[in-house]
């Protein structure tokens, strides 16, 4: 049986545009819009906080099912010089607007994938040790980003999350990022779907227009 878990954000998203009001979607960015998202992530408060929880979706550990799809992020251009900024400290407003004026940037998802305590490892060739190795790999997941058709994938990484214990690194999950062409992301509705290999489904809605 499918699971299918769907998230609304809009009640979210309503609440929050009085915090951050005439929002949009926007590329390519302006050298004020830059500006704003520079001085944004250059401050950790609540603020900064709101705004990283508006662009991501957390469901919930499934009842059933190998793997838990904990983290699924939009990243626009304007959240990801929020995010530049957020990762380095010695970043300037000068060096944003040079790296982000009139240059490419891909429209990027990244996902945060583990796995259950009903997740079948591989057992470890070595020691023996159980769930070190993972059974299934990352692109054996499906995932769509979609604006009323398909938005087509330009690229895709994964990574592999293990956790250190007494036997080594025990596998249990990926980091995914992809990326999509940003002229195809339109300021509006976008969904975006995870299908693992057993066929379970997770799905995020993210409202665009309210999204910078």
């Amino acid at each position: 049986m499918k699971r299918k878990i769907r998230f609304a954000l809009t009640i979210t998203l309503s609440i929050l545009a009085i915090v951050f009001p005439a929002l949009a979607f926007e590329y390519p960015l302006s050298s004020t819009s830059i500006r704003e998202a520079y001085f944004l992530g250059a401050h950790t408060d609540a603020k900064l906080d709101e705004f990283i929880q508006r662009y991501t979706a957390n469901p919930p550990m499934p009842k059933t099912g190998q793997f838990h799809i904990s983290m699924i992020r939009v990243q626009t251009p304007y959240e990801q010089v929020v995010e530049r900024v957020m990762q380095n400290f010695n970043y300037d407003e000068q060096s944003a607007q040079q790296d982000f004026t009139d240059k490419p940037i891909a429209f990027r998802v990244r996902v945060e994938i583990h796995t259950t305590p009903s997740y079948k490892g591989k057992p470890h060739d070595g020691a023996g040790a159980y769930l070190v190795e993972p059974r299934y790999s990352w692109t054996e997941f499906n995932f769509k980003l979609s604006q009323q058709k398909e938005i087509p994938r330009k690229d895709a990484t994964g990574t592999q999350i293990c956790l250190g214990g007494p036997d080594g690194c025990v596998f249990s999950g990926w980091y995914v990022d992809l990326a999509y062409d940003v002229d195809e992301v339109k300021s509006a509705p976008a969904e975006f779907k995870v299908v693992e290999p057993d066929g379970e489904t997770v799905e995020a809605a993210f409202d665009l227009d309210t999204l910078q």
